[in-house]
């Protein structure tokens, strides 16, 4: 019988650790970049009919403009999820929502010492709940615990997003 190097466990996993860390990082920053454009459109789109400063006006409009690209990032992510995707390629796209969620947490709450901590520890450990209910495939624990690492981290060390 002959073996294919590649597809030994101790060579195919690891690989595939590396493979879903970096498509899930480089989906990440396209999607803080997208999220980027995304809030200049609806600035320029409101400000064009409005003539006025809305994060004057609306106090919460920054928040708005954060869940509302939120919301479309979780819809995408609901059909990816439903898809036929392989396993590979939805622990990869799993980085950007739980990047996302991490984020607003941070964003939201960073004001109140241990309010984010606490936040994201227990979307993280719903999170888990929920791989583990569903038996979900070891990727994606893999993402949700390098994604979880990854945003402790930024927070902890108090880096701008």
């Amino acid at each position: 019988m002959k073996t294919r190097i590649f597809d030994l466990p101790a060579i195919k996993n690891p690989l595939l650790a590396i493979g879903v860390a970096l498509c899930g990082f480089v989906l990440v920053n396209l999607a803080f970049v997208l999220d980027a454009l995304y809030q200049n459109a609806l600035d320029a789109a409101l400000g064009f009919f409005t003539r006025a400063n809305l994060h004057e006006i609306w106090r919460g409009y920054s928040s708005f403009k954060h869940l509302s690209f939120l919301a479309i990032v979780l819809f995408t992510s609901w059909l990816i999820f439903r898809s036929k995707l392989k396993t590979f390629y939805k622990a990869s796209f799993m980085f950007v929502p739980l990047s996302g969620i991490y984020a607003v947490i941070g964003m939201t709450y960073w004001r109140w010492y241990g309010a984010d901590y606490f936040l994201g520890a227990l979307f993280g450990l719903g999170a888990l709940a929920y791989l583990y209910f569903t038996k979900k495939p070891w990727l994606y624990y893999f993402s949700l615990a390098l994604v979880s690492l990854a945003m402790f981290l930024i927070t902890y060390t108090g880096t701008d997003i």
